[in-house]
C-alpha cells in the first residue's frame, strides 16, 4: 500500500476510496483516519490507519459528519491507549515484594523512614522518623495483617496482639 509523506496509508488504491471525496485526515501519532463522502451512497465513510496499515474490516459508515469525525478521533484515541497500554505491559517491572519477617520489616521501615518515634511522654508512637504525623491506629495495623495473610505470610492471633502493643508502645 501506498503511503502519503506523513506515512499513513493512501487515500485511493487498497483502500476502496476511488469515487470518494476526502473530506478530512485526523491524524494521532503514527495513527490516522481519513473521513471521505461517498456521492453514490450519500453517506460519509471514515477509513482507518493503524501505524500506517489500512484497517479494512474497521471502516465506519454514517449519514451525519459530525458523528463521522466524531468516530476517527475516539477510535484514534484508542489506538494511542492500546499503545500505552502494550508498552506498560512491556515496561520495567516493578520491585520485589517485600518479606513479612519482623527483622526485614523493622529494617525495611526504617531504611523507608518509618520509624518509632516519642510522643514526648514516654510512649511511642508509630509514624514517619521526620516528624511523623500519623498515630496508632487499629484498623490500619489490622488491615495490615490481613493483606500480610492473604500473601502467603500467615500471623496468628499472638503474634496480632504483640504487634498491635508494638505499635501503640506498650511493647
Amino acid at each position: 500500500m501506498a503511503k502519503d509523506q506523513l506515512g499513513h496509508g493512501s487515500n485511493q488504491r487498497g483502500t476502496g476510496a476511488q469515487g470518494m471525496r476526502l473530506v478530512k485526515t485526523h491524524v494521532l501519532g503514527p495513527h490516522s483516519a481519513k473521513v471521505y463522502k461517498n456521492p453514490d451512497w450519500e453517506e460519509n465513510v471514515v477509513k482507518f490507519f493503524h501505524n500506517g496499515v489500512y484497517q479494512s474490516k474497521a471502516d465506519s459508515h454514517t449519514n451525519d459528519l459530525a458523528d463521522a469525525h466524531a468516530t476517527a478521533r475516539f477510535q484514534l484515541q484508542r489506538y494511542m491507549d492500546q499503545d500505552a497500554k502494550a508498552s506498560l505491559a512491556s515496561g520495567p517491572k516493578s520491585d520485589a515484594a517485600p518479606t513479612h519477617d519482623s527483622m526485614t520489616n523493622l529494617q525495611g521501615s526504617i531504611e523507608r523512614g518509618h520509624a518509632m518515634r516519642s510522643a514526648g511522654d514516654g510512649r511511642h508512637v508509630s509514624g514517619f522518623a521526620a516528624g511523623g504525623r500519623h498515630g496508632y491506629s487499629p484498623d490500619a495495623v489490622n488491615k495490615a495483617i490481613a493483606s500480610s495473610n492473604r500473601s502467603g505470610r500467615r500471623i496468628g492471633g499472638r503474634e496480632a496482639k504483640m504487634i498491635h502493643a508494638i505499635i501503640k508502645g506498650r511493647g
